[in-house]
């Protein structure tokens, strides 16, 4: 008995894990993405470490897992069609559709409440409308009749919005600053890089996209010229993203902080050549040998603001 409790108890845990989408190397991306506002915001390491900077980034976190659960859920019959991804509707059916909507309320939830916390905190109840519009965003793009998820590139922009453009401002905010104009460049860039990643990251979705009549943009476009669009929106990242570094931190900070998504690009440039000549993308590869370069740049990003006023 004791046996199967532990054995149900770990494939509860697993199916947690799967259903928020928590697999190597994605929750430090996640982590990196609740801070980086913070970090960016701050000229002094006391102006960080805050109750409403943690409240913030707990809430970034949060807000993030619940719309990711919410779209493992609702891509359910489509995650059936993928060979590699079918692993993903099978956590579904274990964990039953209340289970699974009972944790994307209660982490949504959680984000709203943390972001309140944060507000009280600061006086900035703005935060409240980015924790807020945030969900509303993750909701756009999973739920139907809107299901932006669908609808070419607006499913790859209001994602990237919902993953790192929100965050961004909510832990930002927090830090009990206004927006600064270097703030700008380097928001835009976290979104354009994001959503030049979640086209590459949807390629080797095409044939079962296509089944399910989801016009994202390689079902639209096929493999090769998402591709090709894929790599053109992550240039336009790499060049805001070493001007706002520059801009913020000065040149050699800047080289350092964009150095990983640029050898992304490159690589997404082989890519696309191999795919037009008739190679495929498979999604495990893309997860365990390409997204730890993109994790080790995201901590780096985070870490960069710290180098800057420790002198480091």
């Amino acid at each position: 008995m004791r046996g199967s409790t532990s054995h149900a108890g770990g494939t509860a845990w697993r199916d947690f894990v799967v259903l928020h989408r928590l697999q190597y190397p994605l929750p430090i991306m996640y982590g990196c993405a609740a801070v980086w506002g913070a970090g960016f915001a701050a000229y002094h390491v006391e102006q960080v470490v805050t109750f409403a900077v943690l409240l913030a980034c707990l809430g970034n976190i949060a807000g993030m897992l619940s719309g990711l659960a919410l779209n493992v859920v609702l891509d359910v019959d489509t995650d059936r069609r993928h060979q590699e991804k079918s692993y993903l509707a099978d956590a579904v059916e274990r964990v039953g559709n209340r289970r699974a909507a009972a944790w994307i309320v209660g982490m949504a939830a959680g984000s709203v409440v943390a972001a309140f916390g944060a507000a009280a905190d600061t006086g900035s109840w703005w935060l409240c409308l980015a924790a807020v519009g945030t969900l509303l965003l993750h909701i756009a793009y999973n739920v139907d009749p809107v299901r932006l998820k669908r609808r070419g590139l607006y499913g790859p922009l209001v994602f990237a919005v919902a993953m790192v453009g929100g965050p961004f401002l909510l832990s930002y905010g927090a830090v009990g600053t206004e927006l600064t104009p270097a703030a700008i460049p380097f928001v835009l860039a976290l979104i354009a890089l994001n959503m030049g990643r979640t086209v590459w990251w949807s390629v080797p979705d095409h044939e079962a996209d296509i089944r399910d009549a989801m016009a994202t943009p390689v079902a639209r476009h096929g493999p090769g010229r998402a591709l090709g669009i894929a790599c053109t929106i992550l240039f336009a990242g790499v060049v805001l993203l070493f001007w706002a570094l520059w801009w913020r931190f000065g040149v050699v900070l800047a080289v350092l902080g964009s150095t990983a998504e640029a050898l992304l690009l490159i690589g997404m440039i082989r890519s696309t050549r191999r795919v037009m000549a008739g190679q495929s993308l498979r999604a495990e590869h893309q997860r365990l040998r390409t997204m730890p370069l993109v994790a080790a740049g995201s901590v780096f990003l985070a870490a960069l603001p710290l180098l800057a006023m420790t002198g480091a």
